[in-house]
């Protein structure tokens, strides 16, 4: 079993921000991964942890860098 990590940046608001997290685990389940937790830190940024389904898994380009899913303007 695979794991990816994703990292969402986002600003202050915090309304905005579970609303980045849930676009974030839309595209990725979507996309056949499965969201295991998330932390959100004191920065006001988001990590999300998905598993990879075993398809993707062969992958390795797939489950390499940072994800921008879910950014939003918070100005």
């Amino acid at each position: 079993m695979t794991y990816k990590t994703i990292v969402i940046d986002d600003g202050p608001k915090i309304k905005k921000l579970a609303l980045a997290i849930e676009q974030c685990a839309n595209e990725y389940t979507a996309k056949g991964y499965k969201l295991v937790t998330f932390s959100i830190t004191h920065a006001n940024k988001a990590i999300l942890l998905f598993q990879v389904p075993e398809a993707l898994q062969e992958k390795s380009d797939d489950l390499e860098g940072i994800a921008d899913c879910g950014k939003v303007d918070v100005q």
